[in-house]
C-alpha cells in the first residue's frame, strides 16, 4: 500500500504502479516512445495498472491500491471500455484530492507531479534490498534460532532490572528495620523478627547486635587515624582511675623520653603536645618562607633573605660580637664618654632604648583603657623579656643555666619546692650579675675609660644591678596585681613626674607617642610602687651610673639573644621561623592562612563558631541553674556571657595582599647581616607601636596583633572587650581534617578550649568587668562571700591532692601545686569540662565509635581532651612553672580536672575513694 499525503504529501500511487511496470515485474517490456495524454504509454498504463477499491481519509491522506493487469486479457473490447471506466474514476478521485488540498498545497503538488512525470521512466532503476529482503530470505530454521536468541536476551535483561529493584527494597526495608538512631536493639530484633516471619526467613538470634555494632563504628580514613593517635598515646596498662594523666599520656610520654634521649639534650626537660602542635606551624612557615620568590618585584622575598640570614650560624659566629660593637658605639656612644657626670636625666638614653626594645628599669606600651574601651592608653609596665625571642620561647623557656655539680646535697632529706626555687632564683641573679663583667669587656663598652675608672665604673654598674634585681616585685606578686585588677592605676604627667623625677615624662611620651601628648594625658601605671623604688636606687648610684647600667643590661639582656647562637634548647631552624612569625607577623600570617584553600577557611571558621555558640548557651545554662548567686548577680553574669564576642574571623589585614606590600616599602633586609635585620625590624615594630595610639582604637587591630597572632595554638581572653579570641592555628591544629569524626572528639576538645575562656568571666579577674568591658564591680556583696567559700575549698584541694616527689641535684624535692597561684585556670578547667561533657554526652548515642580503641564513646570524650595537655617535665622545670606559672603543671591540670568530674567517675567505674573519685569532693562552683 502506498500512501499519499493529503496535506501536500506526493501522488507516488501510478507512477510506482509504472515503475514497478518497468523493472519486469509484470512480465512485458516498454519502449521509451510515446507523445501525450492519452498516447500509447497512457494507454498501457490503464492496461496494465487497475485500481481497487481506495480507503479515504479526508483529514490526512488518499489510499489508492493498483493492482497490475496481465497483458493476456482475453476480451480487449470490453477491458478497454472498463478501464475507461476506472480511468475516469481516477481522475475523479485525484480531483477530489486536488479540491481538499490548499492552494499553496496544490501548486506544490502540481510542481511535484510535473517532475514524476518527467522521471517516470528514468534511463535505469536499480531496486534496493529492503529489511524485509533479509529476514524473509531466511530459512525458517534461521528465523526460529533468531526469535529466540533475541528473547533470551529480552528475559535476561528484565531479569537483571527486576533483581536490582528487588535488592533495593529488600535493602532498605533491613536497615529500616535494623537501625534507626533512637530504637533500642530489642525493638529491632523484633523488627527484624517480624520481617523476617512476613518474607519467610529464618532470622538468627543476635543478627541485630551485631550488624548495629558495624553501622555503628566509623569507618572514615580520618577517623581510624584518631583511633589510632588514641592508643599509641595512651598506656592501656595504667588505671585510669588512679591517673588519667598516666593512663592517657603513658604511651606518648615513653616517646617523648626517647627522643629527648636521641637527641642527646638532658636539658630539654620541658615538651608538650602543644609544643609539638606549634612545631608543626613552624615548620610550615619554615617551608613557606623557603618557597617565596626573593626577586625585586616581589617584596614578600625580604623574610626569605631575613630567614636566610639567620640560618647562616658560621657566618654569624663568625662576625661575632662586631655588628653589636658598632651598634653600641653608633646609637649610645654619646652616653659612654668618660666625662659625663650626674647632670640631666635619663630621658634621652631611655628614649633610644625603647625605640628597640624595653629597658632595664620599665617598659612602656599601650593597652585598652579599662573605664572606656574605646580609648587607648600608654602603659607603664615592668621591664620583660626580650623582644627577639620566639613566643613559645619566652611563655615555656627559663632562661637560667646551672652548672652541674656533683651529688653535694645527698641526704633522705625531703626539700621544698619554695626552697630550691630560691636557690634558682638566687643562682640565676648571680649569673646575671656576674656576666656583667664580660659583657663590659665583649661589647667595649667602658674602653674610652682608664683602668682605674673603668674598674671603679664596672663595681658600681654590679652594685646598681643587684640593687635594681633584689626591686623588681616577683612573679607571684605581679600574677596577684594582675588577677586582683590591680595594675590599673591612672596617672598623668604630673603624678609621673612626681613618682620617679629622673625622667622628663612629658618628653618622653611625646618622642614616642608624638607631640599630640599633654600634659593632662592619662596613663596607666601596673605598679607606682616600684616606680618610686627606682627614684630611691637612681638617687643612690646617681644618673651617670645609671646610665650607663642601662647601655650594659640592655647589651646583656636583647643583643645578647641576636649575638649568640644557642642551640641547646630550640633547633635553629624553628628559632628562625618563630624569630620571622614575630618580627614579620603580617606576612608570615598571611602565608599561613593563604596556604589553605577559601572552603577550608571557612569550613573550620563556621564549625568553631558553631562550636562557641553551643558552648556559650551551655555556660549561661550552667550559671542560671547556680543556686547560691543572688538574683540580681546571676542576671548579670548571665548577661555578660551572652554577650561575649568570639573572635574567629581570619583577620582581613592580613589577608589583604596590598597592605603586606605596602608594609614591606621602606624595610631593608640583607641576606649577610642577620644583627643588622633583627634590630632594624625591631625598630620598625616598636614605631609601629607607639603609632597605634594615634591612630585609635581597633578592636580587630588590636585583638590580633597585641593580644593573639594568628598562628598561635592557644585561645586568649580579653577582659576589656569582653570577647575570646581564637587564632587560626589553633582551629588548623583541632578541626583540620576532622571530617567525618564523631563529634566528640573535635568539638570535645575545642569546645572545651572555648568554654574555658569563656568561663573566665567569672573567675577573680573576669567578675570585676562587666559585660562592656569596663572595669566595675558586677557582683554584690553576699554572691562575693559565697564564691570565696567555694573558692578556699577547690584552692585547698589542688594544694593537698596532687603531691609527688622528685630529685634535683641529689635531694628529694617535694612537687606540689599552688592552690592559690592557679585558682583562676584550675576553676575554668573544671567548669569547661564539665560544660562540654554535659553537652557531648547526650549526643554519644547518636554518634559512631572509632574503629580500633578499646573505650568506650563516653571514655574516649574524656580521653581526647586530656591528650591535648600532655607533657612531660623535669623536676627543674617542675619547680620554675609552678612558681612561676598560673596554669598546674601538666599532670596535676588532667587529674586535678578529672577528679572533680563526676561524669568522668561514672565514665570509667571509679569506685568512690579511689584517687580520681574521692570521697570527698569540693562543690562545683557553678550548676547544680
Amino acid at each position: 500500500m502506498i500512501g499519499l499525503e493529503g496535506g501536500g504529501g506526493q501522488d507516488t500511487s501510478f507512477a510506482e504502479c509504472v515503475q514497478d511496470r518497468v523493472a519486469g515485474r509484470a512480465g512485458g517490456r516498454i519502449d521509451a516512445g510515446g507523445g501525450g495524454v492519452g498516447g500509447g504509454r497512457e494507454r498501457f498504463l490503464i492496461q496494465h495498472c487497475k485500481p481497487v477499491p481506495s480507503r479515504y481519509n479526508p483529514a490526512t491522506k488518499l489510499d489508492v491500491h493498483l493492482q497490475p493487469l496481465y497483458s493476456s486479457t482475453p476480451d480487449c473490447h470490453h477491458q478497454q471500455r472498463h478501464d475507461d471506466h476506472l480511468l475516469s474514476q481516477l481522475f475523479i478521485t485525484q480531483t477530489s484530492v486536488a479540491v481538499m488540498t490548499s492552494p499553496t498545497t496544490a501548486q506544490n503538488q502540481n510542481q511535484q507531479d510535473n517532475s514524476r512525470q518527467d522521471n517516470i521512466f528514468p534511463p535505469k532503476y536499480t531496486p534496493q534490498k529492503s529489511c524485509c529482503d533479509l529476514w524473509c530470505h531466511k530459512s525458517s530454521t534461521e528465523r526460529v534460532v533468531v526469535a529466540l536468541l533475541l528473547g533470551a536476551l529480552l528475559i535476561i535483561f528484565l531479569t537483571v532490572i527486576l533483581s536490582l529493584v528487588y535488592l533495593r527494597e529488600t535493602t532498605n526495608q533491613h536497615y529500616s528495620l535494623l537501625y534507626t538512631g533512637e530504637t533500642d536493639i530489642k525493638t529491632s530484633e523484633e523488627r527484624l523478627a517480624q520481617w523476617g516471619a512476613i518474607h519467610n526467613v529464618k532470622i538468627k538470634p543476635g543478627t541485630t547486635t551485631s550488624a548495629k555494632a558495624e553501622l555503628a563504628t566509623c569507618q572514615h580514613p580520618q577517623c581510624w587515624s584518631t583511633g589510632r593517635r588514641l592508643m599509641l598515646m595512651a598506656d592501656k596498662l595504667a588505671d585510669p582511675c588512679t591517673s588519667l594523666f598516666q593512663f592517657a599520656c603513658g604511651g606518648w610520654l615513653r616517646s617523648a623520653e626517647a627522643n629527648v634521649t636521641r637527641a642527646g639534650n638532658k636539658d630539654l626537660d620541658n615538651v608538650s603536645v602543644m609544643d609539638e602542635k606549634k612545631a608543626i606551624i613552624d615548620k610550615k612557615i619554615k617551608d613557606l618562607i623557603l618557597a617565596l620568590d626573593i626577586s625585586s618585584t616581589n617584596p614578600m622575598g625580604k623574610v626569605r633573605l631575613f630567614y636566610k640570614s639567620c640560618t647562616q650560624v658560621d657566618t654569624i659566629k663568625q662576625k661575632g660580637f662586631q655588628p653589636a660593637v658598632e651598634f653600641l658605639h653608633s646609637q649610645f656612644g654619646k652616653y659612654l664618654a668618660p666625662d659625663r657626670d650626674d647632670q640631666g636625666d635619663l630621658t634621652e638614653v631611655m628614649t633610644d632604648i625603647l625605640r628597640y626594645a624595653g629597658t632595664s628599669l620599665f617598659d612602656i606600651g599601650v593597652d585598652i583603657d579599662p573605664g572606656n574601651n574605646n580609648n587607648l592608653l600608654g602603659v607603664v609596665r615592668l621591664p620583660g623579656a626580650s623582644p627577639f625571642q620566639p613566643r613559645l620561647r619566652q611563655a615555656n623557656q627559663i632562661k637560667i643555666r646551672l652548672k652541674r655539680s656533683p651529688e653535694l646535697f645527698s641526704n633522705n632529706s625531703v626539700t621544698s619546692s619554695y626552697s630550691v626555687y630560691k636557690e634558682i632564683q638566687a643562682a640565676a641573679d648571680a649569673q646575671k650579675i656576674g656576666r656583667l663583667f664580660s659583657v663590659v669587656e665583649n661589647y667595649q663598652i667602658l674602653n674610652n675609660y682608664s683602668q682605674p675608672f673603668k674598674q671603679s665604673t664596672t663595681d658600681e654598674i654590679v652594685g646598681f644591678v643587684a640593687a635594681l634585681t633584689k626591686m623588681v616585685p616577683g612573679r607571684r606578686k605581679e600574677q596577684g596585681d594582675v588577677s586582683g585588677n590591680r595594675i590599673y592605676n591612672k596617672y598623668n604627667i604630673a603624678e609621673l613626674q612626681s613618682s620617679f623625677r629622673y625622667v622628663d615624662w612629658a618628653r618622653l611620651m611625646k618622642s614616642l607617642f608624638g607631640d599630640h601628648i599633654s600634659r593632662s594625658q592619662l596613663f596607666l601605671v601596673h605598679f607606682p610602687s616600684f616606680l618610686r623604688q627606682l627614684d630611691r636606687v637612681v638617687s643612690l648610684f646617681g644618673v651617670r651610673v645609671a646610665r650607663v647600667s642601662l647601655i650594659v643590661l640592655f647589651a646583656q639582656e636583647v643583643l645578647d639573644e641576636v649575638v649568640k647562637v644557642d642551640q641547646s634548647r630550640m633547633e635553629r631552624w624553628r628559632y628562625c621561623s618563630g624569630l620571622a612569625q614575630i618580627l614579620f607577623s603580617d606576612t608570615t600570617s598571611n602565608l599561613f592562612m593563604k596556604s589553605f584553600t577559601e572552603y577550608d577557611q571557612q569550613q573550620m571558621v563556621l564549625k568553631a563558631k558553631e562550636i562557641s555558640k553551643e558552648m556559650r548557651e551551655e555556660a549561661i545554662r550552667q550559671v542560671e541553674t547556680t543556686p547560691w548567686l543572688s538574683r540580681q548577680t546571676r542576671s548579670k553574669v548571665m548577661q555578660k556571657l551572652a554577650t561575649t564576642k568570639v573572635l574567629v574571623d581570619l583577620p582581613t589585614f592580613y589577608l589583604n595582599h596590598s597592605i603586606i606590600v605596602n608594609s614591606l616599602a621602606t624595610v631593608n633586609i640583607s641576606d649577610k647581616h642577620f644583627f643588622n635585620n633583627v634590630l632594624h625590624m625591631g625598630k620598625h615594630q616598636r614605631t609601629w607601636l607607639y603609632s597605634l595610639k594615634r591612630h585609635g582604637v581597633s578592636e580587630e587591630v588590636f585583638s590580633w596583633t597585641l593580644a593573639a597572632s594568628p598562628l598561635d595554638v592557644n585561645a586568649y581572653r580579653i577582659r576589656q572587650f569582653n570577647s575570646i579570641v581564637l587564632p587560626f592555628g589553633l582551629l588548623t591544629s583541632t578541626l583540620q581534617g576532622s571530617n567525618g569524626v564523631p563529634s566528640y572528639i573535635n568539638r570535645g576538645a575545642l569546645g572545651f578550649i572555648i568554654a574555658h575562656e569563656i568561663m573566665h568571666s567569672v573567675d577573680n579577674s573576669g567578675r570585676g568587668f562587666d559585660l562592656q568591658g569596663k572595669l566595675a564591680q558586677v557582683w554584690d556583696q553576699s554572691s562575693l562571700i559565697r564564691y570565696e567559700k567555694r573558692a578556699e575549698c577547690l584552692k585547698k584541694s589542688y594544694s593537698s591532692s596532687h603531691t609527688r616527689h622528685g630529685t634535683y641535684r641529689g635531694r628529694i624535692v617535694q612537687l606540689n601545686v599552688d592552690g592559690e597561684n592557679t585558682f583562676d585556670e584550675n576553676l575554668c578547667d573544671i567548669e569547661a569540662l564539665d560544660i562540654v561533657s554535659r553537652q557531648e554526652l547526650r549526643r554519644t548515642d547518636k554518634q559512631q565509635a572509632l574503629p580500633g580503641v578499646n573505650f568506650t564513646k563516653e571514655q574516649t570524650l574524656f580521653i581526647n581532651i586530656a591528650q591535648g595537655y600532655c607533657g612531660n617535665m623535669g623536676t627543674l622545670s617542675h619547680v620554675l612553672f609552678t612558681h612561676l606559672s598560673q596554669h598546674s603543671t601538666y599532670r596535676e591540670r588532667i587529674d586535678g580536672m578529672m577528679m572533680n568530674s563526676p561524669k568522668f567517675a561514672k565514665a570509667f567505674k571509679c569506685g568512690i575513694g579511689s584517687r580520681m573519685n574521692p570521697a570527698k569532693k569540693c562543690e562545683h562552683m557553678f550548676g547544680k
